[in-house]
């Protein structure tokens, strides 16, 4: 009877250790994913801020264009409509 409660906090102690273990294998596993998935999440914000870049781009062509547009058919084509007679 003696022997079991000497056994009794090493088997304690077994236990506490296992359970620390786990624990800490755990830690290391979330905390791995989490930079993992902070790694992604920069790559995802900086893809992001390259598409936006590109969209303000197009954005400033398309404006130009069309000014270009307007300036050569529209400004054109109301001058040819209204022209101006000389006067004799």
């Amino acid at each position: 009877m003696l022997l079991w409660w000497r056994m009794m906090p090493d088997k304690a102690s077994d236990v506490a250790k296992a359970d620390c273990q786990q624990a800490m294998d755990l830690a290391h596993r979330v905390s791995s994913e989490l930079r993992a998935a902070e790694e992604r999440a920069r790559a995802f914000e900086e893809e992001a801020n390259y598409f936006r870049d590109r969209a303000a781009r197009a954005e400033e062509w398309l404006a130009r264009i069309e000014s270009e547009l307007q300036q050569t058919f529209f400004q054109n084509k109301e001058h040819q409509q209204h022209p101006v007679r000389e006067r004799r």
